[in-house]
C-alpha cells in the first residue's frame, strides 16, 4: 500500500504542470483577437499577458510600442511546432467534445502549398529575452614560442573582435482567418490561428536566414555573411572534388568545430542523386541522403542554383520581445474574413564566417 502512494505520488508530481503552462493553458489566441472587434475588450488571461509583454518591450529597449495585443516571448516557441504552449482539441466527433455547439462544420482544411522552413532545424541558434544592441565578442588566438632557459617569455596579446552585433529590426507579417469560423467553435479557431501564425513568422525568419541583404531594414543571411566567407562564384557541375573542396575551404579556417550540413535547392538535390560519382562505379555524388559523408537538406528558400555548406550553429537568430497582434476586422470584411497583422522584432548574426562555404553559379549537365 505504502509503495502504491510513493507511485501515485510520483506521477502526480510529474504530470503537474508548471504555471507557464497552466497560464498557456489558458490563454486563446482567439479571445485576444476577439477583443479588438468593435463593441469588445480586454480581459482574463490575455489582459494580463498582453501587460506583459508590454512590459518585456520596455525592458528590452524596444520602443514600437504595441498596437495589437501582445504576447510575451516566453508563451512563444519561434522553433517548435506551435507557436504558444498547449494547444486544446475540440471536434464534431461526440458527445461532451464539440458536437453539441455546432450545427454544421466544414469537413476538412487544407493549407496553402508553402516552403516548409528548415534552418532551424540544422542547428541555427536562437537568442531570445535581448535586452537593447547586443554584440559578442571574439578572442584571436595566443600564440606560443620555444624560448632558451633563461631568457624573458615574449608577451603574447590576442585581437579582439565584435563579429555579432545584433539590434531590432521589425518582423512584419499578416494572415487571414475567417470570422465564422470564430464564432463556431474557439477550438478549431485557436488550432488554425495558431499555425497560420507560426508559418508567417518562421518562414520569413526561414528565407532571411539563407539569403537575407543585409539591406537595412533586412537582416544578413548566410549568403550575404561577406569578410571570411568562403565562395566559389562559378561552380559549374557539382562532382565530388567540388564538395571536397568546399569541405576544405571551411577545414583551413580551422571552422569546422561542429557538423556539417549542406544546403541547396531540389533542383540541385535532384541533379546530384542522378549525377554519377566517377565513371565506373555506378554510384552517384549524393547517396542515402549524404553527401561526402555530409547531409544535404534542400529547401526552396535557399537561393536558386547556389550551394551552401557549413557549421549551422555558428548562425544566431536574436528576438527581443514577443509578438504584437493586430486584428483588422475591416479590409477583408467583404470576404468574412479578419485580417491579421504580426510585428516582432529580430536580427541576425555570424559567429565565424568561416564556418560557410557559398557556391553559386551551380550547372545543371
Amino acid at each position: 500500500k505504502e509503495e502504491n502512494i510513493r507511485i501515485q505520488t510520483a506521477r502526480n508530481k510529474a504530470t503537474k504542470p508548471t504555471p507557464e503552462q497552466e497560464v498557456a493553458q489558458r490563454f486563446s489566441l482567439i479571445r485576444a483577437i476577439q477583443s479588438q472587434l468593435p463593441g469588445q475588450r480586454l480581459d482574463g488571461v490575455e489582459a494580463e499577458m498582453h501587460k506583459e509583454a508590454e512590459k518585456e518591450l520596455r525592458d528590452r529597449g524596444v520602443n514600437t510600442g504595441l498596437e495589437g495585443r501582445g504576447i510575451p516571448s516566453w508563451l512563444i516557441n519561434i522553433k517548435g511546432s506551435n507557436v504558444i504552449g498547449e494547444t486544446r482539441d475540440l471536434t464534431s466527433g461526440g458527445a461532451a467534445t464539440g458536437a453539441e455547439y455546432v450545427q454544421t462544420l466544414e469537413i476538412g482544411h487544407q493549407y496553402a502549398l508553402e516552403i516548409a522552413p528548415k534552418a532551424f532545424g540544422l542547428g541555427v541558434e536562437v537568442l531570445t529575452g535581448l535586452t537593447g544592441n547586443v554584440y559578442i565578442t571574439q578572442t584571436g588566438e595566443a600564440t606560443a614560442v620555444w624560448e632558451g632557459e633563461n631568457t624573458t617569455a615574449d608577451e603574447t596579446t590576442p585581437a579582439t573582435s565584435k563579429p555579432v552585433n545584433l539590434s531590432p529590426q521589425r518582423l512584419a507579417a499578416f494572415t487571414d482567418i475567417s470570422r465564422t469560423l470564430m464564432v463556431q467553435t474557439s477550438g478549431v479557431a485557436e488550432a488554425r490561428a495558431r499555425v497560420q501564425l507560426e508559418r508567417a513568422l518562421n518562414r520569413k525568419l526561414d528565407y532571411t536566414i539563407f539569403q537575407g541583404t543585409g539591406v537595412d531594414p533586412i537582416p544578413t543571411g548566410v549568403t550575404a555573411l561577406g569578410s571570411g566567407l568562403n565562395t566559389n562564384a562559378a561552380v559549374g557541375n557539382p562532382n565530388h572534388q567540388y564538395f571536397l573542396d568546399a569541405w576544405a575551404d571551411i577545414a583551413s579556417d580551422n571552422a569546422d568545430i561542429d557538423m556539417l550540413k549542406i544546403v541547396t535547392t531540389p533542383t540541385v538535390e535532384a541533379f546530384l542523386r542522378g549525377a554519377y560519382l566517377d565513371a565506373g562505379s555506378g554510384r552517384f555524388v549524393m547517396e542515402n541522403g549524404k553527401v561526402i559523408g555530409l547531409d544535404l537538406i534542400s529547401s526552396n528558400n535557399c537561393p536558386a542554383l547556389t550551394i551552401i555548406m557549413g557549421v549551422w550553429n555558428q548562425f544566431v537568430v536574436g528576438q527581443w520581445g514577443g509578438i504584437d497582434l493586430v486584428a483588422n476586422p475591416y479590409t477583408k470584411a467583404k470576404e468574412n474574413l479578419i485580417e491579421l497583422i504580426i510585428n516582432a522584432n529580430f536580427d541576425m548574426g555570424c559567429y565565424h564566417n568561416e564556418s560557410f562555404h557559398v557556391g553559386t553559379n551551380v550547372t545543371l549537365s
